[in-house]
């Protein structure tokens, strides 16, 4: 099912959204590929304050394959919490939960946080090429 699918973090979105073109080229250069937590679907409904605007994002959203909870995501977020939250690294439940569902579906992620993540070594990061 994730053969060949990006994850896409929510940052990423909120930048295109906000008119970064950086940001449109690497969702466009995507298209057809992209994945998202059900954590940044609840995470760009939060910053969608009008009716209008909630819309439009249901419009968009159905775009992308959207990823549940599950499980084996909980179970993985979980381990990732344990393991990464200590006095000197600053860990979100989010985070854990977007990073878990990357890891279980073998996905690569494509964010702009990289320091949320660049600690957990399960963890690919997608690097966009130029022509992204």
């Amino acid at each position: 099912m994730a053969e060949g699918r990006v994850l896409i973090d929510t940052n990423v979105f909120i930048s295109s959204f906000r008119g970064n073109k950086t940001a449109k080229l690497h969702i466009d250069a995507l298209r057809g590929r992209i994945a998202i937590s059900t954590i940044t679907v609840l995470e760009l409904y939060r910053g969608a304050r009008t009716v209008q605007r909630k819309e439009e994002l249901t419009s968009q959203l159905k775009a992308y394959h959207v990823l549940p909870l599950d499980t084996a995501i909980s179970l993985k977020a979980e381990e990732l919490m344990r393991q990464h939250v200590s006095g000197q690294q600053d860990v979100f439940v989010a985070d854990c939960l977007i990073a878990a569902t990357s890891i279980v579906y073998a996905m690569e992620l494509l964010t702009y946080n990289h320091s949320d993540f660049n600690f957990m070594k399960e963890l690919r990061l997608y690097t966009p090429s130029s022509s992204d």
